[in-house]
């Protein structure tokens, strides 16, 4: 997961590459509990990214490969995992992910998943996404807050990709390609670029 962006299929979203850039990013979301030891939930949705701009979910609208993000002062790894089905592509897609969160807090809920971050593959000129079990890492912390107007705890859970902190998804992996074409084999966007 990278800091520098990229537009596919006509969505501009963070770049899902191989390579870190070397410059850190990150974003936050907040909401309001009434624990000061509440933490919050990442997780991710899945989509194949056709040519045209439209998306088809492979999740089926609830975030996979969820992982705690707990309370503390800096940001450390937690992870979840996904079985990614066995799909058919056109050479022309991309995958695309979502990065959310959730407050996993008491007396305020009920409570909502919310956005963090969209990355998107290139192009992967395959047309097989192939079956496998994707190992997800997050990196961030929560920070809770006593608010005294509200007369609860603000939560805020703070989510960092690349530089320093390797968010990622580890054994992404595709088939098929165009002979000539670069691909990803092995732990896929843990991998190696190989030319056939």
């Amino acid at each position: 997961m990278r800091s520098d962006r990229q537009t596919v299929n006509g969505v501009t979203a963070y770049k899902l590459l191989t390579a870190l850039s070397g410059t850190g990013k990150s974003t936050s979301k907040s909401d309001v509990t009434d624990s000061s030891t509440s933490g919050w939930i990442m997780g991710i949705r899945v989509y194949v990214l056709h040519s045209g701009g439209t998306k088809t979910e492979l999740t089926a609208g609830t975030p996979v490969a969820q992982a705690n993000i707990n309370p503390g002062v800096s940001p450390g790894a937690s992870g979840g995992s996904w079985n990614c089905p066995q799909t058919t592509l056109a050479t022309t897609d991309a995958i695309l992910i979502e990065v959310w969160g959730i407050c996993n807090g008491v007396g305020w809920g009920p409570y909502s998943w919310q956005l963090f971050a969209t990355f998107v593959t290139e192009q992967l000129n395959t047309t097989s996404l192939n079956a496998a079990t994707w190992s997800v890492t997050y990196y961030g912390y929560v920070r809770n807050t006593w608010s005294k107007s509200l007369g609860a705890y603000t939560t805020v859970c703070y989510f960092y990709w690349d530089g320093s902190y390797p968010s990622r998804i580890d054994n992404f992996s595709w088939g098929v390609v165009a002979a000539g074409a670069p691909h990803f084999i092995g732990d896929g966007l843990a991998g190696a670029v190989i030319i056939v």
